[in-house]
């Protein structure tokens, strides 16, 4: 047994080279088998309007109003984060009026980042069929003096 220690001490840099090509093999390998047994998650994202996406709430039957900020925008609906951090989802139709200002407005003037008072009626889909839709003017910034 002496023999094999006295042999690996006289060829001491050959061995720690072995040493690391063994670690960054048995590192590369367990990597691949890792890679080999894990699943493909599923997306949580929803082909279609931003109601079926997840983050959006059912809105509460009992619940007629929604206020917070535009987060996103669709051709006929918004998602909305209310000031508790929920998202609802907000749909209109022809018969829904948008206001900004006290001036009616078109829906496709509706940005992200606006903030909103929402007035309508619970959806069976889950989201809230708008009515009225004002975007809130928010004051300007008081300038440093």
């Amino acid at each position: 047994m002496s023999a094999f220690w006295f042999w690996v001490g006289r060829h001491r840099p050959a061995m720690q080279w072995l040493s690391g090509a063994i670690a960054v093999l048995l590192l590369v390998a367990g990597i691949a088998l890792g890679i080999s047994h894990a699943t493909t998650p599923q997306s949580t994202l929803a082909e279609g309007p931003l109601q079926a996406q997840p983050v959006a709430a059912r809105v509460p039957a009992a619940r007629h109003s929604v206020v917070g900020v535009i987060r996103a925008v669709g051709p006929n609906e918004i998602l909305v984060r209310s000031q508790r951090g929920v998202f609802f989802a907000i749909k209109w139709g022809p018969d829904s009026h948008f206001r900004s200002g006290g001036v009616e407005i078109k829906p496709a003037a509706l940005r992200p980042g606006q903030a909103v008072v929402v007035i309508g009626k619970p959806a069976a889909d889950g989201s809230l069929a708008a009515s009225y839709v004002t975007v809130v003017l928010r004051p300007p910034a008081a300038s440093p003096r």
